[in-house]
């Protein structure tokens, strides 16, 4: 009701949070009213709008560069971008009727990667997305917070921040006084087992990779400072950050296999090993895969049809290209139920792009798709590209993917994911660099070592990741010349 003054919400910690529900048809309206009354320019969205089928949350902004009016509360969405843990969006609310100076920016920030009633799947990634939400313009109001209810995941968000402030600042936590706080001041807040130990893991994260967050500004002057030798032990203490922060972690259980009955016919019984990673663009962005042989090359191709990945990225020589590939224009291949035709090659820098128009028999259905195929030309066994070679490499697939509407790559290579993940992890530091302003590559490097331990397997290649780094925020001109 338009005259209403009740919305389901409570102050949290002395008015530093708005703890509420998900805004509903019935409710919108009061929600951007009370944005509006007590002036918040920040809000972390925790839930999707739909999940598991059931509504959890209705749209409550306008599409982008639209304006939507809420009673008399005007909303315009200004932009939106995309990043690894979540979705930012910028509004611009203000008052039809209103003196024309009434108006304010407001950040919405949307983690896409926390289930209802669970958690999420790693710690980096609630980790990064606060770190989002901290360094954001304009800290003086509410933080308003929301998930479908409001309290499981709002009430661990809103825990684990407080908790991490008050790490921050030298004070002693103590995590059950503060989930018993925040239930005196809205029920049920954290409201399962799992989320109250996952609050602990994330502060573990935390005190072991916390110190690690760096400005992108300082990322030469850091990179310069952990590569000296202490002459005492004379290590580094970039090789101590690896021996002692990023090695040590514990290997969680990835590996994915196509499971049997996605195929149908005598083709259904295959699979194949690899590991997802999420990545800048999308959820599963990356299948990092070893690169077929004559015995799983079928099951490769099955992969890849089955769950999307129709850009491919193989780090084979020249000499010992994927058999799945042909070698001339308009020549074909055709392994079991596929029949692929090279349609179009384009050779650049670091890679050849090739398209593969590829024709499935499945039960005498026939489905046509295409693939993109990149080969890499730039990473000879035992020698490590230029820091501007493996950069062009990741631009010319962001600059695919911004074409296309599939952003999921494949990437393969012959030796235990060395290169296929350190593309990876190169493509996702890329992103974070150009588009944050605070950045930790520790964390990052561990949490892609949780998934494949393979993936950056030592000092070495933990070094080259920050020659990377260095380079992209270094030589940033010589990089765009290098690029165009």
């Amino acid at each position: 009701m338009s005259s209403s003054d009740y919305i389901n919400a409570n102050f949290i910690s002395n008015q530093r949070y708005i703890a509420c529900q998900g805004p509903t048809q019935n409710t919108v309206t009061d929600f951007w009213r009370m944005i509006w009354q007590l002036k918040c320019n920040t809000i972390v969205m925790l839930t999707d709008i739909v999940e598991n089928g059931k509504m959890k949350c209705m749209q409550y902004w306008p599409d982008e560069e639209h304006t939507e009016s809420f009673g008399n509360i005007e909303v315009t969405h200004i932009n939106t971008s995309y990043h690894s843990t979540h979705i930012h969006r910028r509004f611009i609310i203000s008052k039809s009727g209103g003196h024309q100076n009434e108006r304010w920016t407001i950040d919405h920030f949307y983690f896409n990667k926390w289930p209802d009633h669970g958690i999420p799947q790693h710690t980096e990634y609630i980790l990064e997305f606060r770190n989002a939400v901290r360094f954001r313009e304009g800290t003086t109001s509410s933080l308003v917070v929301h998930c479908s209810a409001g309290v499981g995941r709002t009430g661990t968000y809103i825990c684990i921040d407080i908790l991490l402030n008050e790490m921050l600042s030298g004070e002693a936590i103590d995590v059950l006084a503060c989930v018993t706080k925040l239930r005196e001041e809205r029920m049920h807040m954290v409201q399962k087992r799992i989320q109250l130990e996952f609050i602990y893991d994330v502060l573990v994260e935390n005190i072991l990779t916390g110190d690690y967050d760096i400005d992108v500004n300082n990322i030469p002057k850091e990179f310069s400072r952990i590569t000296e030798t202490d002459h005492s032990t004379r290590v580094s203490i970039l090789e101590h950050q690896f021996q002692d922060v990023i090695k040590q972690v514990e290997v969680r259980d990835t590996d994915i296999a196509l499971k049997e009955g996605e195929m149908e016919g005598e083709y259904a019984n295959f699979n194949i090993s690899g590991v997802f990673i999420d990545g800048p663009s999308c959820e599963r962005e990356f299948l990092v895969t070893k690169s077929p042989n004559e015995n799983s090359v079928l099951e490769f191709l099955m992969c890849m049809r089955k769950r999307g990945y129709l850009n491919i990225v193989a780090f084979d020589s020249s000499e010992a290209a994927p058999m799945y590939l042909p070698r001339t224009l308009n020549e074909t291949v055709k392994i079991g139920p596929y029949l692929l035709e090279l349609i179009n090659v384009e050779g650049k820098d670091v890679c050849i792009h090739s398209v593969l128009k590829v024709e499935c028999d499945n039960n005498s259905r026939i489905e046509e798709f295409e693939i993109n195929h990149f080969q890499v030309t730039i990473w000879a066994d035992g020698n490590y590209p230029s820091s501007a070679e493996i950069l062009k490499l990741s631009d010319i697939l962001s600059a695919h993917q911004n074409e296309q509407f599939n952003k999921k790559i494949a990437v393969h290579c012959r030796k235990n994911f060395h290169k296929s993940g350190m593309l990876c992890v190169i493509h996702i530091l890329k992103a974070a660099i150009t588009s944050q302003s605070v950045v930790n590559i520790v964390r990052l490097v561990r949490l892609v070592k949780k998934i494949e331990p393979n993936i950056i397997p030592d000092c070495e290649s933990y070094a080259f990741v920050w020659k990377v780094a260095e380079y992209l925020q270094n030589e940033s001109s010589l990089y765009s010349n290098f690029v165009q």
